[in-house]
C-alpha cells in the first residue's frame, strides 16, 4: 500500500512526501469573497452541494471558504425570516 501525505492548510493529497512538504510552504487558503489570505485564521468552509435543478447554477458544484467579516456581510443581506433560521449563540453576532 502506498503512502499518502496530506497538506496540513488546504488538505491535498501527495504521494511524495517531499512535494507535500514543499507544497506546505507556500499553500494558502483565500476567501473566495474578499480574497484574504484565511490559511492561519479560522473560517468557515462550505461543504459541496448542488443546487436545485432548473437553477443558474444546475450542474455544478458549489464549494466556498469564507472568512467572518464575508460570511457575516452575506448573512445580514438575508430576509429576517431567513435569519430566524440561523442559530447565533449570542445576540447580534454578526453585526
Amino acid at each position: 500500500m502506498r503512502q499518502v501525505w496530506e497538506c496540513e492548510v488546504c488538505g491535498e493529497k501527495f504521494s511524495d512526501k517531499d512535494k507535500c512538504l514543499e507544497h506546505e510552504k507556500n499553500c494558502k487558503i483565500l476567501c473566495d469573497k474578499c480574497g484574504k489570505d484565511i490559511s492561519k485564521i479560522n473560517f468557515h468552509h462550505i461543504k459541496p452541494f448542488l443546487p436545485f435543478y432548473g437553477s443558474k447554477l444546475d450542474g455544478r458544484v458549489v464549494e466556498l471558504n469564507l472568512c467572518d467579516e464575508c460570511l457575516c456581510s452575506i448573512i445580514n443581506k438575508l430576509t429576517d425570516t431567513a435569519k430566524e433560521r440561523i442559530e447565533f449563540s449570542e445576540a447580534n453576532y454578526c453585526n
